[in-house]
């Protein structure tokens, strides 16, 4: 991709897992890498601990792990207030599932 393309900037970046397989080919490269979704605070620590090697990632949402965990328990609640008021129920069950590929 980057050696075919001649890409001036690569998005993505949605799993940790993924994203820690061909971020390291993306900065030898010095293409900036622009990242939509994962929200593992590793990658935005490389860029601080070492900015001159991951100074060309970007992390555009979620703002971080914690950020992301309140906004869905914020939508969570508010679902649960909707579907007692418009179906009658009493009880929301939910359940997160955390995952710490990284």
């Amino acid at each position: 991709m980057i050696n075919i393309h001649n890409l001036h900037f690569v998005t993505g970046g949605f799993r940790a897992e993924a994203l820690l397989a061909y971020q390291e080919i993306i900065m030898d490269a010095q293409i900036p890498l622009i990242s939509t979704g994962v929200s593992t605070g590793v990658f935005t620590d490389n860029v601080r601990v070492w900015h001159n090697r991951y100074k060309y990632f970007f992390r555009i949402m979620p703002l971080n792990s914690t950020v992301l965990a309140i906004e869905l328990l914020s939508y969570y609640l508010n679902l649960e207030d909707y579907l007692n008021t418009t179906y009658g129920a009493t009880t929301l069950r939910c359940a997160i599932l955390r995952e710490d590929l990284a």
